[in-house]
């Protein structure tokens, strides 16, 4: 097997062997970039000199580091909205594109201090947000896109670029394209993961998150980032449990409550593949139940909008200003809409959004997990757009902890996938549920691409 074929679990153990060490580990995801990248497009900036800068720096202090960094010498990915000190930061946006900041981010400083060799900055869509599609390539098709807003970092890892990426939700920025790239996406409870030095977009949902290859892999990525910072007033003092060992031990066989909500909103071919898992799961001894949501869905995702579309009017309000085309049509749309939103709608919204989410707690409250599709769709054509985000926006609204884990590759060639939804701060619970169910599915053979 290659080095870059490696999930980041199976990296750290290897290098803890001695079988290899950080800098080959590092080289090999350079090379597999070079041979690749052209075709998948996941990289907004790429940074190898200092990757093997690190790398040997590392190697030095391998014997002190070896076994204690959860993360040593792993090479990833952070997606190009967060801060990495000496690497610009874009966000897609043309005037940043020589912005390059001095001081890291939480994220990126926690990957550093485990051990984490960050490789570059993956590409964004503009601001993180929006439907307008960006340069990146589906690995699995490059006609289709890899979704969005956190498309160079599914990209990468379904190329076997890199093992782990960090990635971002507002709406459904980062599980939907976990789904279209067949890769593993994790995004906590609101408040797991500290924002600071994100470029926000909208303060209500903006939420970390991350991705891989494994349940083990984005268990050990959540490990290191799940503290408490005081620098991000929406940072939870929450005990981190040990995620590592959740997802190394799967759970028993859980009760999900299946949502018919989404069913009736996928396509037929994704609402197949969707009840093939459940019953799937069902004949491994899960009780399987179907439930509906106890809000219309069309009620969450218009209270989502109405916060969404304010909060980066109130976010981008004076550039948008002085820049605005600069701007890619879909987010100017929508900051233009929250412009004119009137502040008693917003209001109100936040009072439906807090009695939702009352309703929404007790619901979940009654199983494990809830179940459904990822999303509604398989990846469509690039010339559309990055998909549809709407089976991610009623969860990202209440900040709940979910996970997106593939099943299935269809008859296209594309992958599926389905997503289970947890309980507030139940990401050790959560984690033990999405082993066992990658123990029945397992994961995809990615895609040989070159």
């Amino acid at each position: 097997m290659n080095l870059y074929d490696l999930t980041a679990a199976e990296a750290i153990r290897g290098i803890k062997r001695r079988e290899f060490s950080p800098v080959d580990l590092v080289q090999a995801a350079l090379d597999r970039i070079a041979l690749t990248e052209d075709n998948v497009q996941a990289w907004a900036f790429i940074d190898a000199e200092g990757a093997l800068k690190t790398a040997r720096y590392l190697e030095a202090k391998s014997s002190e580091r070896r076994s204690t960094d959860l993360l040593y010498g792993i090479p990833l990915g952070v997606k190009d909205n967060w801060h990495v000190a000496g690497m610009p930061t874009t966000a897609d946006f043309e005037p940043f594109r020589n912005r390059v900041p001095g001081e890291d981010s939480a994220v990126a400083a926690r990957l550093r201090e485990a051990g984490a060799v960050i490789m570059g900055k993956t590409v964004t869509v503009q601001f993180a947000t929006g439907l307008d599609s960006p340069k990146t390539r589906n690995p699995w098709n490059p006609d289709c896109t890899p979704g969005g807003s956190s498309s160079g970092s599914a990209a990468a890892i379904a190329a076997r670029q890199v093992p782990l990426t960090t990635g971002t939700q507002t709406g459904g920025s980062l599980l939907r394209p976990a789904a279209y790239c067949g890769v593993v996406g994790l995004k906590p409870t609101s408040g797991r993961i500290s924002r600071y030095g994100l470029l926000p977009v909208s303060w209500s949902f903006d939420e970390p998150g991350v991705m891989g290859r494994s349940v083990a892999d984005v268990a050990l990525m959540l490990q290191v980032l799940a503290q408490h910072d005081a620098r991000d007033p929406y940072s939870v003092r929450q005990r981190a449990e040990d995620f590592i060992a959740a997802a190394a031990a799967p759970s028993h066989a859980p009760r999900f409550g299946l949502l018919v909500d989404l069913l009736e909103r996928a396509t037929p071919e994704v609402r197949a593949a969707a009840e093939n898992a459940a019953r799937e799961l069902a004949a491994q001894g899960a009780r399987v139940e179907e439930v509906r949501l106890p809000v219309p869905m069309d009620q969450l995702l218009a209270t989502h909008f109405v916060h969404r579309c304010t909060e980066s009017a109130a976010v981008h309000g004076e550039q948008y200003g002085t820049l605005s085309k600069h701007y890619r049509p879909d987010i100017a749309a929508n900051i233009e809409v929250g412009q004119v939103i009137p502040a008693a709608v917003y209001i109100q919204a936040s009072r439906l959004r807090r009695r939702y989410r009352i309703e929404m707690t007790e619901f979940i409250h009654q199983f494990d997990a809830l179940i459904g599709p990822t999303a509604s769709n398989v990846a469509p054509s690039r010339s559309i757009n990055v998909g549809d985000p709407s089976f991610q926006v009623f969860i990202s609204l209440f900040g709940f902890p979910n996970i997106s884990l593939p099943t299935f590759v269809g008859d296209r060639g594309l992958p599926h996938a389905i997503q289970i939804v947890a309980r507030p701060f139940a990401e050790h619970q959560l984690l033990g549920m999405a082993a066992w169910v990658e123990r029945i599915f397992g994961p995809l053979t990615l895609p040989e691409l070159k």
